[in-house]
């Protein structure tokens, strides 16, 4: 049976909480006589100007009602249980998850389809398990911008690539979410022979045509590794296919800016650079709504590093470094790395990564194995340490892929790594601030 409420993780010290007497292990049962399902509901229903009225259960199941109020930007002090997300319903036919190797990290094998991991994280959903009652909270809350996977706008194109059981209610919900002010962040996952061509133009302009509710979309190729045995054949996106892609959209992209001042519509940098086309330049992905989806964070990356190179080289305490990408990267980082050795006399080194774990046709850097870090490196290759890119690693559990942790691949390659902070700039604290991020290597 499940419990009523939601429960106290952590209490911080000296904080209202703390001085309330409440601990770990008490749950939660109402704010304000609002019951709480979850630690959005402690945001929503939390009064930061007035007195608050807290329902709790202790352990020992003796029933507390605490008042408090908080001074101005003062936190209660209080970590909730982390929100339990809902699983996907769909058995969508290029889901990366039915497609994983033996050995992946546990965290992604979840099939997370949650709209307040969504509102929270920015994790796109296609509102496959959404309920007229899940519209009525987030309109009621106004948990906006959500992130949605629509994939195709022809109902029964989409009904087929996402694979939704039952009745598909996506454009009910999608359309009532617009009418009642929730702004939408939009994916179309592009499968060749599929929802590409035509259909991704009329997917496309169906989306833009909903703006400004619609404030972006979002075009991505579709990821395929080695395991896909007993799944719907696709095929893989290639060189003509992502030029195809380009010119199909930078049309529609320039009509956008023409009427609306933004592009609406962002590619990921995977198909400009597997096109072998230049980067789009930084203004034409306005303020970068979707750099966590992987759109725009190389030309980000580019325009941070300009700046970079730029900086005193007094500053820079380590001059050997090996940094790792992936091999869609890594000819554009060896590029920037080789104009910095040039400026600054340092000897930094860029070694691609071919993705054994997943398969060669997966060329980025996000899901790079920590093993096949270790099997990539030269070991008489001379360098201070190791550079990690930030996304490689599980920020909530600080492990790869292949559930390798940083001290494990530092003892694997007998040399210490470094986990970069994002972008440029992490690249650049790396080489001026390196004693704080660096795990040492047993072996050295």
């Amino acid at each position: 049976m499940k419990k009523q409420g939601i429960r106290i993780e952590s209490v911080a010290p000296d904080s209202p909480a703390a001085a309330m007497s409440l601990v770990p292990g008490d749950r939660g049962l109402t704010l304000n006589g609002h019951p709480l399902r979850d630690s959005l509901d402690v945001s929503f229903y939390l009064d930061p100007t007035g007195p608050n009225h807290l329902a709790v259960r202790k352990e020992s199941e003796e029933l507390w009602d605490v008042e408090f109020e908080l001074d101005e930007d003062e936190p209660l002090g209080v970590e909730w249980e982390p929100i339990r997300p809902r699983i996907c319903c769909n058995k969508c036919m290029f889901c990366f998850v039915d497609q994983l190797p033996p050995g992946v990290r546990p965290s992604l094998l979840i099939k997370d389809e949650d709209f307040r991991h969504s509102f929270l994280y920015g994790n796109f959903i296609t509102l496959g398990n959404f309920t007229e009652k899940d519209l009525q909270r987030v309109v009621e809350q106004h948990l906006s911008p959500l992130y949605i996977s629509v994939h195709s706008t022809n109902p029964q194109l989409r009904r087929r690539l996402v694979g939704c059981a039952g009745g598909d209610r996506f454009f009910h919900f999608f359309d009532q979410l617009i009418a009642h002010g929730i702004s939408l962040h939009t994916q179309i996952v592009v499968c060749p022979g599929l929802n590409d061509g035509p259909e991704l133009t009329r997917s496309v302009r169906d989306l833009i045509g909903r703006f400004p509710a619609v404030q972006s979309v979002g075009v991505v190729p579709v990821g395929l590794t080695d395991f896909r045995a007993g799944l719907t054949p696709l095929i893989p996106p290639d060189s003509p296919f992502c030029r195809t892609v380009i010119q199909t959209l930078h049309p529609i992209q320039q009509e956008c800016r023409q009427r609306h001042g933004v592009g609406i519509v962002y590619l990921a940098d995977e198909f400009y650079l597997q096109a072998g086309y230049p980067l789009p330049a930084g203004d034409t992905y306005d303020d970068y709504p979707q750099l966590e989806n992987g759109i725009g964070m190389a030309r980000d990356f580019m325009d941070d590093f300009r700046r970079l190179l730029r900086r005193s080289s007094r500053h820079i305490r380590v001059r050997e470094v090996i940094f790792v990408t992936g091999a869609l990267f890594a000819p554009l980082l060896d590029r920037c790395l080789q104009r910095f050795n040039r400026r600054h006399h340092t000897a930094l080194h860029v070694v691609a990564v071919p993705n054994r774990f997943f398969g060669r046709r997966v060329t980025v850097t996000g899901l790079l194995a920590g093993h096949d870090i270790a099997c990539a490196i030269p070991p008489d290759l001379p360098a201070g340490f190791v550079g990690i890119p930030y996304h490689c690693i599980s920020r909530a559990q600080d492990i790869f892929v292949d559930d390798v942790s940083l001290p494990n691949l530092a003892d694997l390659l007998g040399r210490p790594v470094c986990h970069l902070a994002p972008g440029a700039e992490g690249l650049w604290r790396a080489l001026t601030k390196p004693p704080d991020l660096i795990y040492p290597s047993r072996q050295s």
